[in-house]
């Protein structure tokens, strides 16, 4: 139900201190603010369209405009970029020619793109739920969601104690993924 993933994300925001909630067309989106995402104080986020395409994003491009006129559109804030990006299927290509550290998640009505740098610098972490997919940049905030099950994933132990760190993708939390 809305009120019970409300309070859902309601904890999770205590959890990630960095910014407000939105609740916007029925959806509900959490924005963290990290210090190199405050760069532009007009960026609003997360980007809504009457198309159905939402935005959210942390961190930032260093080639925003160079991108943008690769793509023909003159966005306000890096955030805009993605989203005019994901508007035409045309554009979608010049991601790879985003340079920068982030990390972001798009709706566009029926799919869910989750996006990271290429040097995973600005991370994104995402699990399975009974209800969909569930992401965060910071583990700690799916402790908070319902039936969450909080155990160490014992390959990811294995991989540490043997090598010294993690693999790609994984995380300490079982069922948690990086996106790598």
């Amino acid at each position: 139900s809305k009120e019970s993933a409300a309070n859902t994300l309601s904890r999770m925001k205590q959890e990630l201190t960095y910014g407000p909630w939105h609740q916007e067309k029925g959806t509900l989106f959490r924005q963290e603010i990290a210090a190199v995402a405050v760069l532009n104080s007009t960026a609003i986020q997360p980007v809504f369209s009457d198309s159905g395409c939402t935005v959210w994003m942390d961190g930032e491009f260093y080639n925003r405009a160079e991108v943008a006129q690769k793509v023909g559109c003159n966005p306000e804030s890096d955030a805009e970029l993605l989203h005019d990006m994901f508007q035409s299927a045309d554009s979608r290509s010049a991601l790879a020619d985003l340079d920068g550290i982030y990390s972001a998640a798009i709706y566009t009505g029926n799919n869910l793109h989750l996006l990271s740098d290429r040097n995973g610098l600005r991370p994104l972490c995402w699990t399975r739920t009974p209800t969909g997919i569930a992401w965060a940049t910071e583990l700690k905030a799916f402790l908070h969601l319902p039936g969450f099950d909080a155990s160490l994933d014992s390959e990811s132990l294995e991989a540490f104690l043997g090598i010294g760190y993690l693999l790609e993708n994984q995380t300490w939390l079982k069922g948690v993924q990086r996106l790598a």
